[in-house]
């Protein structure tokens, strides 16, 4: 999800979604599209290309599910 519909490629109308934060706050998406992020990859970075992707306007942050990167089949790596 995110509120910068200007990094949205393939931006389309959708039926609005009701969303639920985990700070119980209520959100609505109101189109779709495909946004390229930047991941870091040691010294690097890699852009990654993440379809679907719900625009809600009131949302202060982009927000990716891992489940869904995951579900991509991409790999993650969390490290302190």
């Amino acid at each position: 999800m995110t509120p910068s519909h200007h990094r949205l490629t393939n931006f389309q109308s959708i039926q609005p979604q009701g969303i639920l934060a985990a700070d119980k706050k209520h959100f609505e998406a109101i189109r779709k599209g495909d946004i390229f992020i930047q991941i870091p990859d040691g010294d690097k970075s890699k852009k990654m290309y993440v379809k679907n992707i719900l625009y809600a306007p009131n949302l202060s942050i982009t927000l990716l599910s891992v489940a869904y990167i995951t579900q991509a089949r991409y790999i993650l790596y969390f490290k302190q």
